[in-house]
């Protein structure tokens, strides 16, 4: 499904997450053109609680970076405030030299639990 807005358009395409024959979860994956800028980020994503841990979350991670490059998309989180379960993710991802850090998580001032901060995927030019 795509939308125009007010700078750009984006693209959400809805997923399942699969674990041998098994759906253990589901997202939704958004591409944005802003200007000159091509990024991609999660609009949520949930893995069944006694299925985390696996590896399963940074899989589906994996897989939306490589869609997102060969589209010509940076992928970086979403604007908001995101998860615990996320936010390990983002830091691993770092930790490996896979993601660049731009601005350090910290606790959201708005929801408990949660984090803000930018990290980021770029395209290889």
């Amino acid at each position: 499904m795509s939308h125009t807005t007010d700078v750009g358009y984006l693209i959400r395409e809805k997923f399942n997450i699969i674990d041998g024959n098994e759906e253990v979860g589901h997202g939704d994956l958004v591409s944005e053109v802003v200007g000159e800028s091509r990024f991609a980020h999660f609009d949520g994503i949930e893995v069944e609680e006694g299925k985390r841990g696996r590896g399963i979350g940074l899989a589906t991670y994996v897989l939306a970076i490589e869609m997102s490059h060969s589209r010509g998309f940076d992928f970086q989180p979403q604007n908001y405030e995101l998860t615990p379960y996320s936010k390990k993710v983002w830091e691993y991802l770092a930790e490996k030299a896979v993601a660049e850090i731009v601005e350090l998580f910290t606790p959201s001032l708005r929801f408990d639990g949660r984090f803000v901060g930018k990290y980021r995927v770029p395209t290889k030019s």
